[in-house]
């Protein structure tokens, strides 16, 4: 009896596409907060492997290549208005979790990149100023996007 093939094994993983800017909510949302950043990072020659698009969480995931190295994006949004809470208030929270993903994924993941994303908005970089120690300890860049989908590091 003949042997089965074996098909060959993908030394890269699967690649996706940007997930969609949802016009009907603000640029700084996370869903477009997301989708700016997929589309810069492929704009700029990146391979998207993993771009979390479930959910209605403050924080979405992207995991891309790009110059040779793996990338993990952490992306947060702001919070929108109406809530209970005070948005700078949620944003802080929402930093914090960004900023304890970004210590996990760094321990998880110890020759990427490891990024989180922002939008550039005053509260966000004033927090990024405050935890600058803690940041440069986890080794994480801080991304700021701006309406107009250019991404800027801190």
């Amino acid at each position: 009896m003949p042997e089965p093939e074996v098909a060959p094994r993908r030394t890269e993983g699967p690649t996706c596409g940007p997930p969609p800017y949802d016009a009907l909510q603000a640029w700084s949302r996370v869903v477009n907060v997301q989708a700016l950043v997929a589309s810069w990072l492929v704009r700029r020659g990146a391979t998207l492997r993993w771009a979390a698009v479930d959910g209605d969480g403050p924080a979405r995931d992207l995991v891309a290549s790009m110059d040779g190295d793996d990338l993990h994006v952490e992306v947060t949004g702001w919070p929108a208005d109406g809530a209970r809470t005070h948005p700078t208030t949620i944003a802080g929270d929402w930093f914090s979790a960004a900023e304890q993903a970004a210590a996990e994924r760094r321990r998880a993941h110890p020759r990427a990149r490891i990024v989180i994303a922002l939008p550039d908005t005053r509260r966000y970089r004033s927090l990024t100023e405050q935890r600058s120690a803690s940041l440069a300890g986890a080794e994480a860049e801080v991304w700021f996007v701006d309406p107009a989908g250019a991404v800027h590091a801190r």
